[in-house]
């Protein structure tokens, strides 16, 4: 297997775990917003270079990708962020990914929250969640965090 490039690095991981929380592979027109590239024929040449190295196939239709080896991780849904004592919601729910024995999901009942020092940092960061503003639980990012990036579909 030839090495991918960082990009093909960062679709591929994309792909992967929206595979995991979704069900379904991304459309490349999704893949091209998330990474806000300027065409889907940039998605597609990035993808036929994946499949010719070998870690994914392609079939013909929008969502046909297929991960060749995938690895199953932890899902943490993000409502929000806690910042200065102040909730502040996301438009559209993020997602974490975690080690593998960690699935935190939210509900109409219960609020997880990311705390946030100044800058968005790992080793310092936690989640909080929040039933009624009750903490119910709070868990250390560095502790369950596999990839830094966050993730929104």
């Amino acid at each position: 297997m030839k090495r991918i490039t960082n990009k093909q690095k960062k679709i591929l991981d994309y792909i992967e775990f929206y595979i995991q929380v979704k069900g379904y592979p991304p459309s490349m027109r999704e893949i091209m917003n998330y990474f806000g590239l300027k065409s889907v024929s940039t998605v597609h040449s990035h993808l036929k270079a994946l499949e010719k190295k070998g870690v994914i196939e392609i079939s013909g239709n929008s969502r046909g990708i297929k991960i060749i080896n995938s690895k199953k991780y932890g899902v943490i849904e993000l409502n929000g962020e806690l910042i200065d004592g102040n909730i502040v919601l996301y438009e559209n729910i993020k997602y974490l990914k975690c080690i593998s024995n960690i699935n935190i999901k939210s509900s109409a009942e219960i609020l997880v929250l990311l705390i946030k020092n100044d800058y968005l940092d790992y080793e310092k960061d936690a989640i909080i969640l929040l039933r009624k503003n009750s903490i119910i639980g709070t868990l250390k990012l560095k502790e369950v965090v596999v990839d830094e990036n966050s993730y929104w579909f």
